[in-house]
């Protein structure tokens, strides 16, 4: 058949295409000539003449010079052809109309990253198995096949039956056939062999030389927006003597690929490419490369280090280990892959596994993240009851002086003060898993910073995570924040809540160019600093470093570095807090349902909607004459969460409710104080409307809707964030009081306007002349 690359154009036109040529990737990854572009959007149902019948989970895309065509991307068609594909979890279909007739199929599966195995690929056409268990190490492989299309249609199924379940489709051709010609079945593999050491020292040589005329391109785009770069730089160096100072690290450089080009190339130097991250404000980077932790102090960048916490790291999870989980119905089952964090055979898989990752990168790293440590998992069910977990509840029910408790075991699941104490403990097993993974090994002294995605009441009852819990044990408290500035905002300000308890937190924005574009990601950026956690560590870095629009992902992360250095020594001074008790989806747990999780949903959306900035409490301490809001469908608090609301308001605290119920005690008995103290309590419906018009101070009210405001103090100035969450139109805002905006230092009269750019923020201090 050739190379796919000989065959000819098609043209969505009413004419039937001599050949159907499709190349996967992203919107704006390179489409290899005469080929048209799918990307994970292209479904079916919109588009009946081509597309997946669900959608696939991202895409891939292989522009970093470990790429074995990344040097001749210029000079051949395959960069453009195998670099970039699109990524289903566990199986997908690809379906086509073509004119009915016999076709060569050519179907491209693989993943061109250095060490991405891809095992156990198996491919169907209309029904009949063409290829299957194939694997792909670090290339893609070409199936060639015959097919029958007496219908007109052309269906492809791709699954992957392994443990890691990825099947990454990179191109589809169909090219008619003659009738009687012959079709071989044929397997082709790209590259058809190892690339020599002088190839890859050529692919790196490339690489630094187009990454730093990305970079340049994006300072050039970003002065002609105003922006100052080389001045900001000179300016963060002063930040940097600040104790307050907002560190701004990169998630994964090098850890993988860049290490194994080292290998294959016979050495890299980093110094180029880490002198361009230094100008974007990256403080430092997360990194399982020795490489990479060897040369980034020379560039003044610190390292930390990242280990996954999720997936039991070993091929078997031995039966003593497996999580129990207990239905609605009281029945005891176990799912495949549920591993118990309260055994000792997960302990010691786990501390192979997190000492083996890190221990040639451990010495002199700022923290140690955990990627989703799981906690006592639930769904559709209430929690590990294995025998290991028995044990580790009785433990922990005698640390807490709950003798009883102690001696029988987990609770049945009900609404009683035992079964309130399980939900505790829930809550606190995942430092307490940390902490004895950790222990005894060489990960112990280093900072330790367990981690979940959207932390908070939506996920407490699914992974255990707590921040109170894990500062109580003397970790840094982290939360990757996803799905939209309105989302992101309140996952950054509950795992701020770490503070309250004396410990540390950060905020994972995303930097997926998988899942969003650079101007999709910055409003979400800025959501999340605004909380003013101590560090910042944007998930992940692909972006600015292979792209795809790598110059416009790297303005976005020098744009949200800036923000985090630049909310150096300001004290967030919101008018409301959302009161987070550590009962707030304790009914979830009891029921069995996400009322809860849902109610928080509405409640976070609300405020976003209000535009009302606002942080999360949950123990109450606040500035005399602060107004909470407590948000839930069924209101419950545990005895010392009753003190700490009488405290704040005896103190003169106001008190906002969205329901009307009595509060109960974890038993569902009513609280009988509540009747002296309701009087005291405003209610309001949980709508924008409402929350908006509570009365009292107030964060700026622009007027624009697509512009949200945050408030602040530096010594005694009053600060404000804009965040201009329109990603297609700029926002002009007529100013109430005289300002200097922090970055250029240009100060605006009263009754000036000022334009915020789309998807962009500005930082405004209020002068009084």
């Amino acid at each position: 058949m050739g190379l796919l690359v000989a065959l000819t154009v098609f043209t969505c036109t009413p004419a039937w295409p001599e050949t159907y040529r499709f190349d996967m990737g992203s919107e704006t990854s390179p489409v290899a000539e005469g080929y048209v572009r799918v990307t994970p959007g292209t479904l079916l149902a919109a588009n009946p003449a081509f597309g997946w019948t669900q959608p696939p989970r991202m895409i891939v895309w292989r522009n970093d010079p470990a790429n074995p065509y990344f040097a001749v991307q210029d000079t051949g068609p395959e960069f453009a052809l195998y670099s970039d594909g699109v990524l289903s979890i566990e199986e997908n279909t690809f379906v086509f109309l073509v004119r009915p007739g016999r076709y060569a199929v050519t179907a491209v599966i693989g993943d061109l990253a250095l060490g991405e195995w891809r095992p156990g690929n198996s491919i169907w056409a209309n029904g009949a198995q063409v290829a299957g268990n194939e694997s792909t190490g670090g290339t893609v492989k070409a199936f060639g096949f015959p097919v029958e299309a007496a219908e007109g249609r052309i269906e492809l199924r791709f699954r992957a039956d392994s443990v890691q379940q990825y099947v990454t489709v990179i191109a589809v051709t169909a090219e008619p056939l003659a009738e009687g010609e012959a079709c071989p079945v044929t397997v082709t593999e790209h590259p058809p062999a190892p690339m020599a050491a002088e190839d890859y020292r050529r692919n790196w040589e490339r690489y630094v030389a187009l990454l730093l005329t990305d970079w340049e391109t994006a300072k050039a785009e970003l002065r002609g927006e105003g922006v100052d770069p080389e001045g900001w730089l000179v300016r963060n160096r002063a930040l940097k003597l600040d104790p307050d100072y907002r560190e701004y690290f990169g998630f994964g450089l090098g850890s993988g690929s860049w290490e194994r080009l080292a290998e294959k190339a016979g050495g890299i130097d980093l110094s180029g490419a880490c002198a361009a991250f230094v100008e974007m404000g990256v403080d430092g980077f997360t990194t399982g490369s020795p490489l990479a932790v060897r040369e980034l102090p020379i560039a003044g960048l610190k390292h930390a280090v990242a280990v996954g916490g999720e997936g039991f790291p070993r091929p078997e999870i031995p039966a003593a280990a497996r999580n129990l989980l207990q239905g609605p119905d009281g029945a005891l089952s176990t799912r495949d892959g549920v591993w118990s964090n309260c055994a000792s055979e997960a302990v010691e898989a786990f501390r192979e596994y997190w000492t083996t990752a890190a221990k040639d990168v451990l010495e002199a790293a700022s923290f140690l993240v955990i990627d989703e440590p799981r906690g006592m998992w639930y769904s559709g069910t209430f929690g590990d009851h294995s025998a290991a977990a028995q044990e580790a509840f009785r433990r922990w029910a005698a640390e807490q002086g709950h003798t009883d408790l102690a001696q029988r075991g987990i609770p049945p699941r009900g609404r009683t003060l035992d079964f309130y104490r399980f939900y505790q403990f829930r809550l606190d097993s995942v430092p307490r898993f940390v902490r004895a993974v950790a222990q005894g090994t060489p990960l112990e002294p280093v900072p330790l910073m367990p981690g979940n995605g959207n932390v908070g009441p939506e996920q407490m009852n699914h992974n255990g995570y707590w921040p109170p819990a894990v500062a109580r044990h003397g970790m840094i408290s982290a939360s990757w924040a996803y799905d939209s500035p309105a989302s992101c905002k309140m996952y950054a300000e509950t795992v701020r809540m770490a503070g309250e308890f004396g410990g540390r937190s950060c905020i994972v924005p995303p930097l997926y160019p998988e899942q969003q574009t650079p101007v999709q990601a910055l409003p979400m950026h800025t959501a999340c600093l605004s909380a003013l956690s101590d560090t910042t560590c944007p998930w992940h870095f692909r972006g600015p470093t292979d792209g795809p629009d790598r110059a416009a992902w790297m303005k976005t992360v020098f744009l949200s570095a800036r923000l985090a250095h630049g909310l150096t020594g300001l004290q967030h001074t919101p008018p409301l807090y959302v009161w987070c008790p550590e009962s707030i989806v304790y009914s979830d747990l009891v029921d069995l349902t996400r009322a809860e999780a849902e109610h928080w949903t509405k409640t976070w959306q609300c405020l976003f909607d209000a535009n009302l900035d606002y942080a999360v409490t949950n123990t109450l301490d606040l500035p005399e004459g602060s107004t909470v809001l407590w948000s839930c469908a069924r209101p419950v608090l545990n005895e010392e969460e009753w003190g700490r609301l009488e405290g704040f308001i005896e103190r003169g605290g106001r008190l906002v409710c969205t329901f009307t119920a009595t509060p109960e005690d974890p038993a569902g008995a009513p609280l009988p104080r509540w009747e002296g103290m309701k009087e005291r309590v405003t209610y309001a419906e949980l709508a924008p409307e409402a929350i908006a018009s509570l009365g009292g101070p107030r964060n700026w009210e622009t007027g624009e809707p697509a512009i949200k405001t945050y408030l602040y103090r530096r010594g005694g100035t009053t600060v404000h964030l804009l965040n201009n969450t329109d990603l297609t139109q700029p926002a002009t805002v007529q100013l109430p009081f005289r300002v200097e905006d922090l970055y250029t230092g240009e100060r605006r009269e009263r009754g000036a306007a000022i334009t915020v750019r789309s998807g962009r923020y500005a930082l405004l201090e209020e002068r009084a002349r």
